[in-house]
């Protein structure tokens, strides 16, 4: 995805940023899209989109949700839209993006995927993936 050396300067960044500004998720500007035509919605209104394909049930998800909600607050000043899709619920689009592990995350950038990571991530890692994939906070 990028060099060694971005890689580390990414990273210091995003220690930087996280460094001493833990909050609760709670807060966060996550939406839970309950339909296809909400979710068409929000694509088509918002340059950058993040998805976090997920289900309530699934061990690393209950861990990666709360991580991606908190780090959702932290990128408000730029033009994104951070939603949650339950696989469960909405099938259609876990098919349409062909996704087949959970948790698994998405960038796209009008409406074209930018990035992808299957699997949970850290504050860090997330932010990092964010910020290599075009997003900065």
């Amino acid at each position: 995805m990028y060099s060694d050396d971005v890689g580390r300067l990414i990273e210091d960044l995003v220690r930087s940023l996280t460094d001493g500004r833990r909050s609760k998720a709670r807060d966060s500007n996550v939406l839970e899209v309950s339909s296809e035509d909400e979710f068409n919605n929000l694509l088509s209104s918002n340059k950058y989109v993040v998805i976090c394909f997920y289900k309530p049930d699934c061990p690393a998800c209950k861990s990666y949700v709360p991580i991606f909600e908190l780090v959702s607050k932290k990128f408000r000043g730029i033009e994104a839209k951070f939603i949650k899709v339950h696989t469960g619920n909405l099938k259609s689009l876990s098919r349409r993006y062909k996704v087949v592990a959970i948790p698994t995350t998405l960038v796209l950038v009008n409406g074209s995927e930018v990035a992808r990571y299957e699997g949970s991530m850290t504050e860090i890692k997330l932010m990092t993936f964010l910020i290599a994939a075009g997003l900065h906070p």
